[in-house]
């Protein structure tokens, strides 16, 4: 049975009580930004760091640039086939707990996780203060390639998951706001 991811962190301590647990897949999101001779920002998956520098003991590496990302690049969402294999291929299966975590500043997991939300898994969780974190209380590490179990996954785009373009350029062209403001501007709750 896996273990119960309570929302949409945990804590290092979390973690660490749960590691080598069944069903707990940890997966490192991380991705470098680097300055190309254009000085343009380029984007590469952080596997090096991960396979030299350390991960949480257990981690497998998700490579968001060139597998969690559609085929059009610059982090396009992928369809639900390609979401599938690639959830597979680091031994996610529908039972799985997922935390995701990186060794920036947790953006890269946060889309982790938003990718994995918007195709109907949502026992996924980010660690809070990913890596840094982990370092920073003294926590072990490994170096190395941690190969994944085998996975299966089944994706299901959830429908309002993701706006694309057209749902973008349709609110745009309406000229009003996609839903009603939910609150009376500068009104606190509750005042008199």
């Amino acid at each position: 049975m896996p273990p119960v991811l309570s929302g949409p962190t945990v804590t290092t301590q979390w973690l660490a009580d749960h590691l080598g647990s069944d069903e707990l897949v940890v997966l490192d999101a991380t991705v470098l930004v680097v300055r190309a001779a254009s000085d343009a920002p380029a984007f590469v998956a952080g596997f090096e760091r991960y396979l030299l520098d350390g991960h949480v003991p257990g981690a497998v590496f998700a490579n968001l640039v060139d597998v969690f990302s559609g085929p059009g690049g610059g982090f396009s969402r992928p369809d639900a086939a390609a979401f599938g294999q690639a959830a597979a291929s680091v031994g996610i299966r529908e039972s799985s707990a997922v935390v995701a975590y990186d060794s920036e500043d947790g953006m890269w997991a946060a889309r982790l996780w938003w990718l994995f939300r918007s195709y109907g898994f949502a026992s996924i969780a980010v660690l809070d203060g990913g890596l840094r974190a982990w370092l920073t209380e003294g926590r072990e590490t490994d170096t190395g390639i941690v190969e994944p179990g085998t996975g299966s996954i089944v994706a299901v785009p959830l429908p309002d998951g993701w706006a694309d373009q057209a749902d973008v350029d349709r609110v745009v062209a309406a000229g009003r706001p996609p839903a009603p403001p939910r609150r009376r501007a500068n009104h606190v709750v509750a005042a008199r």
